[in-house]
């Protein structure tokens, strides 16, 4: 089975795609889509495929699945031929509401305490980019 296609079964755990597998699904899906995909934010949970990708314009969040429900994310949808199947994908725009989606799908984006000592943030620095870019400043 195709890696895409092993990461859009249902069940499967949330979390970031192995290394090994993000780099040969990046480069698939951006065949795919037209996308510059961002293999270090390649994820997937509930049989979807969340990353983060350019295209000339802009920065987008990715997501790809089998059907249609888009769920909270707000973005663009169409199908797409891929490894003898059809699959969604969709074009979201940076946003605070995509961001809070994102982070009720993938719960290692949350905030969480680590202990009571003083730290710095390690998480997964790629999806920054999305969620400081959504972070309301006091606008």
């Amino acid at each position: 089975m195709s890696p895409i296609l092993e990461f859009l079964k249902p069940g499967r755990a949330a979390g970031l795609l192995p290394s090994h597998q993000a780099l040969d699904c990046a480069r698939r899906i951006s065949s795919l889509t037209g996308v510059e995909v961002y293999p270090r934010s390649l994820a997937s949970a509930d049989g979807t495929i969340f990353g983060l990708g350019r295209t000339s314009k802009s920065k987008i969040l990715l997501l790809l699945k089998k059907d249609q429900d888009l769920g909270e994310f707000q973005g663009l949808s169409e199908r797409v031929p891929a490894e003898g199947r059809e699959i969604i994908v969709a074009r979201c725009e940076l946003s605070q509401n995509n961001a809070a989606a994102l982070r009720g799908k993938l719960t290692f984006l949350n905030p969480r305490t680590i202990g009571l000592s003083k730290s710095a943030g390690c998480g997964a620095a790629t999806w920054d980019v999305l969620l400081l870019s959504t972070a309301n400043w006091g606008d």
